[in-house]
């Protein structure tokens, strides 16, 4: 099944909430090597081109980001490859989980 985010009729409380959510855990993550990706995703061609991977510290927060002009796509395998529970946060990045 696809859902995409248009389907969603979300209040502009809650979409501010979610802003203010994802800029503070992007001012705290930590860059980490694409190797760690590379354990979450289900092969390496389905890896985007200049994706970068960040971890907050201490939390089982991730953020995959790809350029915006990408149009980038991501493939995740079985979610059993995150400690739970976790959050993803995805920044110009499209999802399948496998």
């Amino acid at each position: 099944m696809v859902v995409d985010s248009s389907a969603y009729n979300v209040s502009s409380k809650a979409k501010t909430l979610m802003t203010d959510f994802i800029k503070k855990y992007d001012k705290l993550a930590i860059k980490v090597d694409i190797n760690f990706a590379d354990t979450k995703i289900k092969n390496n061609t389905s890896r985007p081109k200049n994706l970068t991977v960040k971890k907050i510290p201490n939390q089982q927060i991730y953020i995959f980001e790809a350029p915006a002009k990408d149009n980038a796509h991501l493939e995740l395998t079985e979610l059993k490859s995150f400690s739970k529970p976790f959050t993803i946060i995805l920044k110009n990045i499209n999802l399948t989980i496998i």
